[in-house]
């Protein structure tokens, strides 16, 4: 009897040990759970929904297919994308959700006041909500709604009845506001603070680029001095860009990245604004910087709901000052995407959209260095004419790898193989100086600079990235 009674003892606590350790190597094995018992906050981030009223389509016709050959966004899709997100998101644990720019498609009153409306239903469901506006959303001269073979001009939104339109979702609460632009601080949580940056240009009508005024810039970096000063902690969001997200990007595509990046990147790591929350390229990717004295900047980049994966950012802040950083996929909507999966169908729709306007980006550079516009088409086409190896893709050109190239950088974490790397390069050591061009540009755009984009660990305490 003893002997039975040793024996149970044993196993029990045997089966304890064993659930221990096993609990123990899940929790290292998964940081957020270990975690879970210190979060501080849990942030949602998604950007660039360009949400687009259906009651500005009237009736499809000639001149909204037109405008939907030549763009990469599913516009027609985004009432229903937008949905699903916020649908996930009530029903999530999250408390702060950030958008940084881009809400609608051109700015339309209509469309903001539609999408705002959604951010209620977050905002009636606990959730703090913040916005900042992108270059699509002020004093857009291409605010329209179509009927048939139609366009009309409907009206776009002011600077003032931007703030009067989101007053409820980041202004209201704000404990200070930039005179000279859009920007404003917020404290959803005790000392942590958010500082929204309006570095958009849309006077007197709205322009791609961005570039952060003196001012406005001085105003940051006193709210950065003041807030370090209370030992909080202090994140950036932004529309535009403040980092490279690929060698030449500020080359190929100047709009996308602040005009005065390289000095305010500087600025800011070393005041200590080390993280900035950012859209507008439509990549899910994420850049480092790192300056002197241990100075650093990140750019967290997440990339558009309307743009394949149509990605959002789930992230947890620990009580240790962690930022884990993971992501979602929307996976279905409520919309006809003819019998596949959304993914596939947002991919299908992605892939056709960048083939068709390639050609117009590559002559629109081409443009830049002195050739007309007959001579950088002829240019641009005879570029992506150049055959791909057989042994990469049989019976293939440029044209039809360069589309997964830049799908590759909007999913994140890029991948690729030995062989197609080493056509890249032959072309980047090409004596043309276009080949060179091109062959650059695809290495840039399959090089994913470090840290990982879709899933890592930040340790703000110790200037690490795991």
């Amino acid at each position: 009897m003893f002997k039975k009674k040793s024996i149970t003892v044993v196993l029990v606590i045997g089966s304890l040990l064993i659930v221990f350790l096993l609990l123990s190597l899940f929790n290292f094995l998964n940081p957020a759970m270990a975690n879970m018992e210190k979060v501080k906050a849990k942030i949602a981030i998604f950007s660039d929904p360009h949400y687009f009223s259906p009651n500005l389509l009237i009736k499809r016709g000639p001149k909204f297919e037109e405008y939907i050959m030549r763009d990469r966004k599913m516009i027609l899709e985004s009432p229903a994308i937008l949905k699903a997100v916020i649908e996930d998101l009530k029903s999530s644990d999250v408390d702060i959700v950030l958008i940084p720019g881009d809400l609608t498609k051109d700015g339309e009153e209509i469309s903001h006041l539609e999408f705002a409306g959604y951010l209620k239903e977050l905002k009636d469901n606990g959730k703090k909500v913040y916005v900042i506006n992108g270059n699509h959303d002020i004093n857009n001269n291409h605010a329209y709604k179509y009927d048939g073979d139609k366009v009309e001009a409907v009206k776009s939104v002011t600077p003032e009845e931007f703030k009067k339109i989101y007053w409820e979702f980041g202004y209201k609460e704000a404990i200070a506001v930039d005179n000279n632009s859009l920007s404003y601080v917020v404290e959803p949580i005790k000392d942590v603070r958010i500082i929204a940056i309006d570095a958009c240009k849309y006077n007197p009508y709205s322009k791609t680029e961005g570039e952060i005024s003196k001012e406005t810039l001085d105003w940051i970096l006193k709210q950065v001095e003041i807030a370090k000063k209370e030992n909080k902690i202090v994140f950036g969001m932004m529309h535009h860009g403040i980092l490279e997200h690929f060698e030449g990007q500020k080359m190929l595509f100047p709009e996308y990245i602040i005009n005065n990046y390289e000095e305010v990147a500087k600025l800011f790591a070393e005041k200590g604004l080390n993280v900035i929350f950012t859209g507008h390229f439509h990549a899910q990717d994420i850049v480092r910087k790192d300056f002197q004295n241990g100075n650093f900047l990140l750019d967290i980049e997440t990339g558009s709901l309307v743009t394949y994966p149509c990605p959002y950012r789930m992230i947890t802040l620990t009580e240790d000052n962690k930022l884990i950083v993971g992501n979602k996929k929307v996976e279905k909507i409520d919309f006809d995407i003819k019998g596949i999966s959304f993914q596939d169908y947002a991919y299908d729709f992605l892939k056709t959209g960048i083939k068709n306007i390639i050609p117009q980006y590559f002559a629109g550079y081409l443009m830049k260095k002195g050739l007309s516009r007959v001579e950088a088409m002829l240019k641009a086409n005879n570029l992506l004419s150049i055959d791909l190896p057989s042994d990469i893709a049989p019976n293939s050109k440029i044209i039809d790898i360069l589309p997964d190239a830049i799908i590759s950088h909007y999913k994140g974490d890029e991948k690729i193989s030995k062989l197609v790397l080493e056509f890249f390069d032959n072309l980047a050591h090409s004596e043309d100086d276009n080949e060179i061009l091109i062959g650059k540009i695809l290495i840039s755009y399959f090089s994913d600079l470090p840290p990982d984009d879709n899933d890592t660990v930040i340790d703000l305490n110790l200037n690490v990235v795991k």
